[in-house]
C-alpha cells in the first residue's frame, strides 16, 4: 500500500510496491497530502490491475486522462515500470467506434452489415456520447434490461431472441475494440443473456392458403419463390437469388441449394429433392423465362428486391386471396415444411435437406400440427383399452380416412406422372444438339 512522507521543506514522497514486489518511491513536491494520498490509492489500483489483467475502475480512468497527463514525471515513471500502459490508442465515443468499424468492414455480406448497423443504432440511443473506456459490467446489464423493457416504459421493447442476438453484436465490438488495443479487457464479457425464440409468432402455414395466395400471385416468378419457400423450403431472398438453372437437376429430380448463410460455417451448400409440388412451377418459370442456360438465374425479375420487399409483396397477396397474414411470413413457411416433412421423414435427414443442424430444428422450426388433436381424441393408442363398440366405430372412421387418402395419392400420382412427362421432354430438348 503507498505511503506518503514529507520532508522538512514540505516537499511529499510517495512510496508504493511496484509489480517486482520492490518499493518505488516518487518525489511529488509540494502538494497537498490529500492530493498525494489520492495519487497512492490510483497508483495502488493500477498495479493490482495490472496483476489481474483487469479494467482499472472509471475513477481511476479518469485520473489517468485528467490528473496524470499534467505530471510527466509520474507518468514516465509508471511506464518504465509497466505500470501504466501508454501505447494504447486514445479513448472514444463508443457508438463512433462501432459506426467506423462497420463502414470499415468490406469483407463480410449486406445481411451482416444490416444486422450490425441495427444493434449500432441501439449503441447509439443508449449510451449516447459515453466513451468506451468508461464502460463497465454493469453498464452491459443495464443495456440487457433496457432492449427488454417495453417502449412505453422507456425501453426498446424487444421480445424473444432479439435482446440477445443485439447483445452478442455489441460485445463482438467490444472484442473487437480489445484487440485495436483500445481497451485492455471486455466489460461485456460475462453479460450474457439467454436466447428465448418467440414461440407465440409461430404458425402452421395451411397448405391451401399456400396455393390460394399463389394463385393470385402477378407472374410465374413471384408463384417460384413462394413454391421453393413453401415446398423447396429455402431461405427467403439469399437462397432464391443465388439459384441458378444449373442447380436443378431435371433427370436425378434433386436440386443443389447455395446456402450464403451458412457459406462460413462450412456448409456452403446442400442437396435438397425436387419435390413435386415443386416441380410444375419450376417448369412454368422455365418455359416462360428469357435466359434459361446453366449459368443463368432462376430468379431474374426480382433480384434486386430485399426480404422487406417481398415480405410486403406476400402480405397484399394474402389479403387479395382472402387468407390471415402469416407473422414472419417466409420463416412459418419454412417451418411449417420442415414440420410436415418430418412426419414422413427421419429428422436427420430433413435437416440435411433444409440445411439446419436439429438442434436448430427443435428450438426454431418443428411446431405442434393441431390436426392431430383431433386424431389424438379419437383414435385409441395400443395401450389404451377400448370396448368393441368404440373399436368399431373407430375402424369405421378410419377406414373412411383411408379411402380418402388413397383417392387422394391416385390423384395426386396422376398429376406427378404428367408433370414427370413435362419435365422429361423439357431434357430431350435441353440434350438435343442445336442445328
Amino acid at each position: 500500500m503507498a505511503s506518503i512522507s514529507t520532508g522538512k521543506d514540505g516537499r511529499k514522497q510517495l512510496q508504493f510496491v511496484a509489480l517486482d514486489g520492490k518499493r518505488k518511491s516518487l518525489y511529488l513536491g509540494e502538494v497537498s497530502k490529500e492530493f498525494a494520498r489520492d495519487m497512492g490509492k490510483h497508483i495502488d489500483h493500477l498495479v493490482r490491475c495490472r496483476r489481474t489483467d483487469e479494467e482499472p475502475k472509471k475513477a481511476t480512468q479518469a485520473w489517468i486522462r485528467d490528473i496524470l497527463p499534467s505530471w510527466k514525471n509520474v507518468s514516465a515513471k509508471l511506464s518504465e515500470l509497466d505500470i501504466l500502459i501508454t501505447d494504447h490508442k486514445p479513448d472514444e465515443v463508443f457508438a463512433d467506434f462501432v459506426e467506423h468499424y462497420i463502414s470499415t468492414r468490406r469483407d463480410v455480406k449486406p445481411g451482416t452489415i444490416k444486422t450490425w448497423s441495427q444493434a449500432s443504432q441501439k449503441v447509439r440511443t443508449f449510451f449516447g456520447r459515453r466513451s468506451i473506456k468508461s464502460l463497465t459490467k454493469a453498464d452491459g446489464k443495464d443495456f440487457l434490461r433496457w432492449l427488454k423493457t417495453p417502449k412505453e416504459q422507456g425501453g426498446a421493447g424487444h421480445k424473444g431472441e432479439t435482446p440477445s442476438k443485439h447483445l452478442g453484436h455489441v460485445r463482438g465490438f467490444l472484442n473487437e475494440a480489445v484487440d485495436a488495443e483500445v481497451i485492455p479487457v471486455n466489460p461485456f464479457r460475462k453479460v450474457t443473456a439467454q436466447r428465448t425464440p418467440q414461440t407465440g409468432r409461430k404458425r402452421m402455414i395451411n397448405t391451401q392458403d399456400v396455393l390460394r395466395v399463389i394463385e393470385v400471385a402477378p407472374d410465374a416468378e413471384m408463384k417460384a419463390i413462394i413454391a421453393l419457400s413453401f415446398w423447396g423450403g429455402l431461405r427467403t431472398p439469399s437462397e432464391h437469388y443465388v439459384l441458378k438453372w444449373s442447380a436443378i437437376r431435371w433427370d436425378e429430380n434433386m436440386m443443389t441449394v447455395l446456402a450464403p448463410k451458412t457459406e462460413g460455417k462450412g456448409k456452403a451448400s446442400r442437396e435438397t429433392p425436387l419435390f413435386p409440388e415443386l416441380l410444375p412451377y419450376l417448369l412454368d418459370l422455365h418455359e416462360v423465362s428469357e435466359h434459361t442456360g446453366p449459368d443463368d438465374f432462376v430468379i431474374q425479375k426480382r433480384r434486386t428486391q430485399t426480404e422487406a420487399n417481398l415480405r410486403g409483396r406476400m402480405y397484399r397477396l394474402c389479403i387479395k386471396a382472402g387468407v390471415e397474414k402469416w407473422p414472419k411470413i417466409f420463416q412459418n413457411l419454412r417451418s411449417t415444411r420442415q414440420t410436415i416433412l418430418e412426419q414422413h421423414y427421419p429428422r436427420g435427414t430433413v435437416c440435411e435437406w433444409m440445411g439446419n443442424t436439429e438442434d436448430v430444428a427443435e428450438a426454431h422450426y418443428i411446431q405442434e400440427q393441431k390436426e392431430f388433436r383431433e386424431v389424438a381424441a379419437m383414435k385409441p393408442t395400443t395401450e389404451t383399452e377400448v370396448t368393441a363398440e368404440h373399436q368399431g366405430d373407430t375402424k369405421s372412421t378410419t377406414d373412411k380416412k383411408r379411402q380418402k387418402v388413397v383417392q387422394n395419392v391416385v390423384q395426386k400420382s396422376e398429376e406427378l406422372a404428367r408433370t414427370r412427362k413435362k419435365a422429361s421432354i423439357l431434357r430431350t430438348r435441353q440434350n438435343s444438339p442445336k442445328r
